[in-house]
């Protein structure tokens, strides 16, 4: 948008004249789409899971969950048993499902598996007082965790993404 008169009609000259007379139309894998749309993402891609990377999970993870990270060609794994201190955390990805408060204490054994690059994902269920994204964003923090993503990971399942800080990497 132009402040005044004067940059309204130098932004004009250039081209800058406003929206272009009719829509461009892009391509992408599936064909031309509209302009201005972005096809959804894949779930398995808003998760983050890559084919050959180790995912540790705990807490019965959903089994469409679980189908998922198969699907996606990753590695999955159980939580190791305590590791000694000469051990490096090699687990490039955890999910954690809780179904309420008492669940969440799992959250900072989990993150002791991880490589320092590593993200742990918290799925709950949906509408269930007996815990929420203020109850999992406060055990993440507790941990020594950040939360940068929140997801709907199905109908029934929400999920919050948890990094370690820059500082701790």
């Amino acid at each position: 948008m132009c402040d005044n008169a004067r940059e309204c009609a130098a932004a004009k000259q250039q081209g800058f004249g406003g929206p272009p007379d009719r829509a461009v139309a892009q391509h992408d894998a599936d064909g031309p789409r509209e302009a201005g749309v972005h096809p959804p993402r894949a779930l398995v891609d808003k998760l983050g899971i890559r084919d050959g990377i180790r995912v540790v999970v705990a807490g019965g993870v959903d089994a469409a969950v679980a189908a998922l990270i198969r699907g996606a060609g990753a590695e999955m794994a159980p939580p190791p048993a305590p590791r000694s201190a000469t051990e490096s955390p090699t687990a490039q990805a955890a999910f954690l499902q809780v179904h309420d408060r008492a669940g969440l204490e799992a959250l900072r054994s989990l993150r002791d598996t991880l490589a320092p690059g590593g993200m742990l994902w918290v799925l709950w269920p949906k509408g269930v007082p007996d815990v929420g994204q203020c109850d999992v964003q406060r055990a993440g923090l507790d941990a020594g965790l950040v939360d940068v993503k929140v997801a709907s990971v199905s109908e029934t399942l929400s999920g919050l993404k948890f990094v370690f800080r820059l500082r701790d990497r």
